[in-house]
């Protein structure tokens, strides 16, 4: 005769239950303060950042320190969009900057390490204040960006991350110049 099994425990192995909660929480932690995704709208930050690539973003960088010249950054400015917005840092805080004859001028002399603009290019100097950063995109001719907005500066706290690599289409490292 067949044993009956009189235990108080529910039918079924609810482990996978289990393994499935936990993962999905797991993955909201990670996404929620570590890392998260993005899909970039856009031809601005082309070559590097085409329109419709996916990049993973670091949250965590910018907690410990400011974004550097060349990071990508990834921030929500509301004054221009309520969207998340992809540029390039050029300029830190305390710097001043101008453009002239398509050529950006950090501090008085040529920031060489970014893409030049049309010569008709001009923009007056102008200092970023602390606790801001200066923004543009790769595609100078495409992009609006700090150039082009009323309040140009990016404060440290709208940013949200550095974006670390490309993942779709294909793996890219964003240590891509804009020459």
């Amino acid at each position: 005769m067949a044993k009956r099994n009189n235990s108080k425990e529910p039918r079924g192995n609810y482990r996978f239950l289990v393994i499935i909660a936990a993962a999905l929480f797991l993955s909201f932690l990670v996404s929620t303060f570590f890392y998260s995704n993005a899909r970039v709208y856009g031809a601005s930050m082309s070559p590097c950042l085409e329109d419709g690539n996916w990049i993973i973003i670091d949250r965590q960088t910018y907690r410990r320190t400011g974004p550097a010249y060349g990071d990508i950054v990834v921030f929500r400015k509301t004054d221009v969009t309520d969207q998340p917005i992809v540029k390039r840092v050029v300029g830190l805080p305390k710097d001043t900057l101008e453009i002239r004859s398509g050529i950006l001028y950090r501090n008085g002399k040529p920031a060489n390490d970014f893409a030049r603009m049309p010569q008709s290019e001009y923009m007056k100097k102008l200092a970023v204040p602390a606790g801001c950063y200066f923004v543009m995109g790769d595609n100078r001719a495409r992009s609006n960006d700090s150039r082009r907005w009323k309040n140009p500066f990016v404060r440290k706290d709208e940013l949200t991350g550095k974006a670390l690599f490309r993942y779709f289409p294909g793996f890219l490292n964003l240590r891509c110049t804009t020459r």
